[in-house]
C-alpha cells in the first residue's frame, strides 16, 4: 500500500503482515500454526507447492533453500531473478487472481495483511490454507521496530491503531526531524524512478514546507529490496546512518548490501535501493 514514513530524536513517524506462522505445534502429518490474524491453521505436510503473494515471504522462502517450491507469486516477487519465471497470480496480496491460484492448486498460500477476508475465504474454499498520503505505523509494526532498532523515535508509536491515518496538521505539530518513506516496484518498473517520484512528492507538499525534515533536506526513501524480509538488516543500516551519521561514519550500507547479495543469493546489486 502507499505509505509514508515520517521519521522523527530523532523523531520518526512511520507510514503503511505476513499471514505466516508465528508459532506452531507439529503432529505426524499436520502442523498447526497461529497465523498473523490470530487464527489456527492446519497445514498438511509435506508442503511441496507454495503460492507466495508477498515479496517479503518469497525472499525468505528462497533464502531458506525452498525457492523451487514457489509455484505462484505476486508481481513484486521477482528477486532473486530466478523467481521471474514463476507464474504471476496476483499483483499483490491486495489483488490476487483467485481463479489462477485454484488452478495451480498449491499446498499453501502465503500473503500479507493486504489480503481481504473475502479473498481469503475464496482461496480457502478450495481447501488451501492460507494507502493513504499520511498513513503511518504505530508500535509493534515492522517499520516501527526498524526505526527503534536504528536509534530513532517513532512519533506515531502511541497511536491507538497499528496503521493510523493522520492529518497534515498533526505532522506539522510533531515536526519530525526525519521523514522516510518506502517504494516498491514490479519487475518492469525502475526502482530509482519510483523512489525519486515519492521523494519529490513528499518535499513538494506545501503543508510540509516548514517541517524540519523538509527544510533540512532529511527526507529519504527506502526501496523494497532492503525494506523487509532478511534484507531488512541492510535497510536498518541505512536508517541508522541517516539517523546518526556521526556514529555510523565508518559504515557503508551499500557495501554491506553488495556483500550480502553475493553471500546469500550469488547475485550482484543491480541498482541502489535507497534515495537519494
Amino acid at each position: 500500500m502507499n505509505g509514508n514514513l515520517l521519521g522523527g530524536v530523532l523523531q520518526i513517524l512511520i507510514f503503511f503482515s505476513l499471514l505466516g506462522a508465528c508459532e506452531g505445534q507439529e503432529t505426524e502429518d499436520i502442523v498447526t500454526i497461529v497465523d498473523g490474524t490470530g487464527e489456527l491453521v492446519d497445514v498438511s505436510l509435506p508442503v511441496e507447492k507454495i503460492v507466495s503473494i508477498t515479496s517479503r515471504a518469497s525472499e525468505i522462502i528462497y533464502a531458506l533453500g525452498s525457492g523451487d517450491k514457489i509455484v505462484g507469486r505476486d508481481s513484486y516477487s521477482f528477486y532473486p531473478s530466478s523467481l521471474e519465471g514463476v507464474p504471476v497470480v496476483a499483483r499483490s496480496s491486495r489483488s490476487p487472481n483467485v481463479e489462477l491460484i485454484h488452478k495451480i492448486d498449491p499446498d499453501l498460500v502465503i500473503a500479507d495483511s493486504m489480503l481481504s477476508e473475502e479473498d481469503r475465504r475464496k482461496i480457502e474454499s478450495a481447501g488451501i490454507e492460507i494507502g493513504y498520503p499520511y498513513s503511518t505505523m504505530a508500535s509493534a509494526t515492522t517499520f516501527h521496530n526498524l526505526t527503534v532498532a536504528a536509534g530513532g523515535i517513532n512519533i506515531a508509536a502511541d497511536q491507538p491503531v497499528d496503521y493510523p491515518t493522520v492529518d497534515p496538521e498533526w505532522v506539522v505539530e510533531r515536526d519530525p526531524d526525519i521523514i522516510f518513506s518506502y517504494a516498491t516496484n514490479t519487475a518492469d518498473e525502475n526502482l530509482t524512478d519510483k523512489m525519486k517520484e515519492i521523494h519529490n512528492e513528499i518535499i513538494s507538499r506545501p503543508e510540509l514546507v516548514d517541517v524540519k525534515a523538509v527544510k533540512n533536506d532529511q527526507v529519504y526513501i527506502l526501496g523494497n529490496p532492503v525494506a523487509w524480509g532478511i534484507s531488512s538488516v541492510v535497510g536498518d543500516l541505512y536508517l541508522a546512518k541517516w539517523f546518526h551519521p556521526d556514529l555510523f561514519e565508518d559504515i557503508d550500507p551499500e557495501a554491506v548490501h553488495r556483500e550480502f547479495l553475493l553471500k546469500f543469493f550469488g547475485e550482484q546489486m543491480a541498482e541502489k535501493s535507497v534515495y537519494p
